[in-house]
């Protein structure tokens, strides 16, 4: 969904460079939200623009910024609707954190299966599937997110194997990584499809009973 960088994007750069400073989603701290909010309780509307031009750029700052407001209950309803109009048009990591923003805003969980699309997706880069099992792993599970997330226990990569299980064993309410049930751990790590599947089974049932009725 990303447009072809003009002057839109460069109204977009400079408001956030004003706004955010240097820093940016993904450095250690992040960027200080305290800018943000001084803007977004002075101008409403003209943050809620600003940041819907962010969105149309697959920014993730636009996505962090959204986020940012909605846990402090400041986040513009029409900033929301932009997000929800954008979410389905998104792809990768940054539908991830898009979802993870409307979850905020809303309250919905429902938009765990926004994150699903990207960690079940085939044209998605392992890193990209990685950090949507991640974000799954704060949700409440589901029986759809754990059918989902099995899956994922059966996929040839090593690492997506790894993921999947340690999110099915967080939605266990089993904080430990799977390497700490060396029997299920040696399954992922084998090379047969089959012992993957032993493994998807045995994680899916452990997940399922923290699923609520």
């Amino acid at each position: 969904m990303e447009a072809a960088e003009g002057s839109g994007y460069a109204e977009w750069a400079s408001w956030r460079r004003h706004v955010f400073g240097d820093r940016h989603p993904g450095a250690d701290d992040g960027p200080d939200p305290e800018g943000l909010v001084e803007a977004v309780r002075r101008e409403p509307d003209v943050v809620a623009g600003m940041v819907r031009l962010g969105l149309e750029f697959a920014d993730p700052a636009a996505a962090w910024a959204m986020h940012a407001l909605a846990d402090r209950e400041l986040v513009p309803p029409r900033l929301v609707r932009s997000a929800q109009e954008f979410i389905w048009m998104s792809t990768g990591t940054f539908r991830v954190r898009l979802a993870q923003s409307l979850r905020a805003a809303t309250g919905d969980d429902s938009w765990a299966m926004a994150i699903v699309s990207v960690a079940t997706a085939i044209g998605a880069t392992w890193s990209e599937r990685i950090d949507a099992l991640l974000a799954l792993s704060g949700y409440r599970p589901t029986a759809d997110l754990v059918a989902a997330v099995r899956t994922a226990v059966c996929d040839p990569e090593y690492l997506i194997r790894f993921h999947a299980a340690n999110t099915l064993l967080r939605f266990a309410g089993d904080p430990m990584p799977v390497n700490n049930r060396p029997e299920v751990f040696a399954r992922i790590v084998d090379s047969a499809a089959g012992q993957w599947a032993a493994a998807a089974a045995e994680l899916g049932e452990l997940a399922l009973a923290g699923v609520e009725p």
